[in-house]
């Protein structure tokens, strides 16, 4: 499939129509981080009407888009699931706004946890949602507590990761 990396704004039709069209939209959740007043720098550069579709994560899963969050931003030294936090939660580390920035664009938080964890390869095809399965390599991190249930998914801590099977930490 298509896909459009990227791309964090556009009409409510344009988004829709790359659902429709089945575009992969790899998208960076972390770069919705409010400041610290609970606004994001978009509101000031496409006014307030015109920032609703930036960053329109719900907009995209209710028309079926197909959504793969990454943390494609190396220059910003983040706790690990500030990515997850800021696709369930769109507030910024200090918790604002209280609601998130455009609440409507949440995603529940097992959902955000999918869209982080399908794979997507370069040069199309089906998505792969892994499982881990005995004699089977594993890409998977160890946490400190469960972020479907934590109350600060910023407090938990990376315990270890495996790649291909491997402790790399």
């Amino acid at each position: 499939p298509l896909r459009t990396a990227h791309v964090s704004f556009g009409s409510r039709e344009d988004l829709r129509r790359a659902a429709e069209l089945g575009v992969v939209r790899p998208l960076q959740p972390n770069f919705v981080l409010p400041d610290d007043e609970g606004r994001s720098m978009e509101d000031s550069r496409l006014g307030a009407e015109r920032a609703e579709t930036v960053y329109a994560w719900g907009l995209l899963d209710r028309a079926g888009a197909e959504l793969a969050f990454g943390s494609d931003y190396f220059t910003f030294p983040f706790p690990p699931l500030l990515t997850l936090h800021a696709a369930a939660r769109r507030s910024n580390l200090a918790g604002l706004p209280r609601d998130g920035w455009h609440p409507d664009e949440r995603l529940p938080l097992a959902e955000s946890l999918a869209r982080m964890s399908t794979l997507y390869l370069p040069g199309g095809g089906a998505p792969h949602r892994h499982r881990v399965a005995a004699g089977e390599p594993a890409d998977l991190v160890i946490l400190s507590a469960d972020p479907l249930t934590a109350d600060d998914l910023l407090a938990i801590e990376v315990r270890g990761t495996l790649v291909g099977g491997r402790t790399v930490h």
